[in-house]
Formats: C-alpha cells, structure tokens, sequence
C-alpha cells in the first residue's frame, strides 16, 4: 500500500516552505524523514528554524532546486551522505550540507556514546561486558557494524554492477555471527537475490557471491558505507541474544536518537557545516551553545 507521503513531490514540499517562509519570517531546514526530525528537533533552535521532512531525498533535492532558482534565503537541507564522494558527486547548491556517514543515523551510533549508554540501559552490562571482552571488539557497537558492511556492499555491487538485488529492510540478523565473526556473505547474497524485482531475470548467485565477498573484504569494519537501518536491527539482535536484552530495532532506534546529546553533535563535521551556512547569513540553527551555557 502505497503511504500518501510517498507521493510527495518538489513542487508540494516546495510549497509549504513558502507558506512557512511567508508565515513567520523564520527559515526551514528540511531533512529526508521524520525519524531526522526526531532526532535533531532538541537541537534547532524552534525560535529561528523550522525542522521538517521531505520524505524521501528526490523531493528535498527537488525543492533546493527550485529554491536556489528563485534565490530564497534561509533554507537549507540536510542530506544523507549515501555514496558521496564514493559513487556520487555532492550537490553543488550551496543550501545543502551532508551527514558525516552513511546517514544520519550511523552518524548518531558512530558519534561520542550515545549507543553504548543505551546498550547498557537495556542490557546486562556484566554480560554484555565480559563478551565484548572475549571478542576482537572494544564497543558493543563494532558486532553490528560488521554484517552491516556486508549489506553495505551489496548495495555498492548493485550500484556498480547494475544488478538486480535488494537490500532494502534487509534481514541483517539473518547473516550475523553474533560471537563477532564474519557475516554469511552466501546466505546474503541469496536473500539479497531472492528479495529483488521480479521485473527483471534474477541474478545468479555464483556470480553474485565473488562480488560481494570481494567488496566485503575491501570494507570490512569500515563504518562509513554502514546504513542504521542496517546497524539497529543487528544491534538489537546481538543484544538479545547475547546481552540479556528484550528490546526492538526501533525501540533501540528511538533510544539512540533520544540520547543523542549536544556535546555529541557538536562533534561531527555536520554540525560545523551548519554552524557556517548560518554565519554566512547572519543567523544560527542549533541551540546547542545555549544549551551547554545552561541558558536554554
């Protein structure tokens, strides 16, 4: 069934941030989903910003256009990073700054120790402790980022290769060595295979599995080509069966992005490309100054 939001276009995004312009004189700072409102909505400053999704990048990416066309100010897009600098070119609009990784998400896990102090909350942490311990890791988090490397590459032999796979909602748990070690790649291709368009001829898996190993062993423990919708199921899913915890991937999710401080944000290359848009028009997005002075 097809969600009304997915058919959202520019031209409708680019609409309500006229009526919002128009409204109140503050700016707009659009993002791709709710899930980034959610998470960066403690740290705009609501006096100055208003934070709303796109849904989707094509509708964000489409509504800067028409915004640089008419030479609007104050309105800026915060974009997933994907497979800039990797695959793609960055958008030359000087209204649109990056995640520092993949998504904003794995820029959230990947950030200070918001995803450890959450592990710690929903877990036993004597038995979460001792089996990070006995593993090759130092963080919780490194047992989800391997298997989501693996889906990670399977999205970039897809890109590469032009193959017909899917990695979209990606059983992640399904691959996982969950002591640490390396995820099925086989079983990832074969899911990766089974779950992709039936429109077109399916892959075949003896060719697809040299790919992907050969790109998996190019990016092993590289956090940077990890998607969160990738890491938050093998998190939650280690954490259950290893760590003592009964939480979901999305409660895990909203607990990450909820515990998400400004020290932390203040951290990333996001946060300073900000901070320099809105300089450079004589403004500011983030309260997070305010906030560290206890003034908000």
């Amino acid at each position: 069934m097809i969600e009304l939001f997915e058919l959202l276009t520019g031209d409708d995004l680019y609409a309500e941030v006229l009526l919002l312009l128009d409204d109140t004189g503050k700016g707009v700072v659009l993002v791709e989903g709710p899930d980034d409102v959610d998470t960066l909505d403690t740290h705009v400053d609501e006096d100055k910003f208003y934070l709303i999704p796109g849904y989707g990048k094509t509708s964000v990416v489409e509504t800067i256009a028409l915004v640089d066309a008419d030479q609007l100010d104050l309105v800026l897009a915060i974009l997933d990073r994907d497979w800039v600098g990797i695959l793609d070119e960055p958008n030359p609009s000087s209204n649109v700054v990056y995640t520092d990784m993949y998504d904003l998400d794995s820029t959230v896990m990947l950030t200070g120790d918001s995803c450890s102090r959450v592990v710690t909350s929903f877990c036993k942490t004597a038995v979460m402790k001792k089996h990070v311990a006995q593993s090759e890791f130092g963080k919780p988090l490194e047992f989800a980022i391997r298997p989501a490397v693996a889906v990670g590459a399977i999205r970039l032999i897809t890109r590469e290769h032009g193959l017909n796979l899917r990695a979209r909602e990606f059983p992640v748990a399904e691959i996982m060595d969950f002591d640490g070690g390396h995820p099925n790649l086989q079983l990832a291709a074969t899911i990766a295979i089974s779950k992709a368009a039936g429109a077109r001829p399916k892959e075949k898996a003896e060719e697809v599995l040299p790919l992907l190993a050969a790109k998996y062993g190019e990016i092993d423990m590289e956090a940077r080509y990890c998607s969160g919708h990738d890491i938050f199921p093998a998190l939650a899913a280690v954490m259950k069966k290893r760590w003592g915890g009964s939480v979901n991937a999305n409660n895990v999710a909203k607990a990450i992005r909820a515990a998400f401080s400004c020290a932390e944000l203040m951290r990333t290359s996001l946060y300073r490309d900000v901070e320099a848009w809105a300089e450079s028009r004589s403004t500011y997005v983030w309260n997070c100054p305010e906030i560290m002075r206890g003034v908000v």
